[in-house]
């Protein structure tokens, strides 16, 4: 697969006013530093840290390719760390962890990436949380350090199904009954 530059450092063009107004604005930069300032002077170690990185790289455009976050390589520190991410997504940027991995570098052993402390806590949990009540809690999955906020849902009854003459109405859906639902917890 053939990636460029844009394909990281703008948000995809289907978001075209974002891509638009961040191609103006990187671009202004670029003509800026081309005119005004000496190469030679720039902090490449700074400017590759993910405070500075984090204004050149969209999570539109990690997640414009990489649509499963969870594939069969991935490793368990990156599956823990990727679940991590979803559950605190507004949060959480994939350039925090994943810093080294943008530039080609044919000698990278992408095996080994070094995730970030923020994602992989150092805290493993043991087991799982007790539930003695029928409220909110922090579920804890073993052996790992992810905890999920579960919401409880109090159960209930609600009719299920159509009543003949609604528009799209499909066989299976009349006639309309009582369905009755347990309570559940939700994350």
């Amino acid at each position: 697969m053939d990636v460029h530059c844009i394909d990281c450092h703008l948000p995809p063009k289907r978001h075209i006013l974002n891509y638009t107004v961040k191609k103006s604005k990187h671009g202004l930069k670029d003509a800026y530093g081309f005119y005004f300032k000496y190469s030679a002077d720039y902090d490449w170690v700074i400017k590759s840290s993910p405070e500075i990185a984090s204004g050149f790289v969209y999570k539109e455009s990690c997640l414009e390719c990489h649509t499963n976050l969870f594939p069969l390589t991935l490793s368990d520190i990156g599956s823990d760390a990727h679940l991590r991410y979803e559950i605190n997504s507004n949060e959480k940027r994939c350039i925090t962890c994943h810093i080294s991995v943008g530039h080609f570098d044919p000698l990278a052993n992408f095996s080994n990436i070094a995730f970030c402390s923020e994602l992989v806590a150092d805290t493993i949990y043991q087991e799982s949380a007790r539930v003695e009540s029928f409220e909110q809690f922090t579920e804890t999955i073993p052996g790992t350090s992810i905890s999920i906020n579960m919401k409880a849902v109090p159960g209930g009854t609600f009719i299920m199904g159509s009543m003949t003459g609604m528009p799209f109405l499909q066989a299976d859906e009349i006639p309309p009954c009582e369905a009755y639902v347990d309570s559940f917890w939700l994350a």
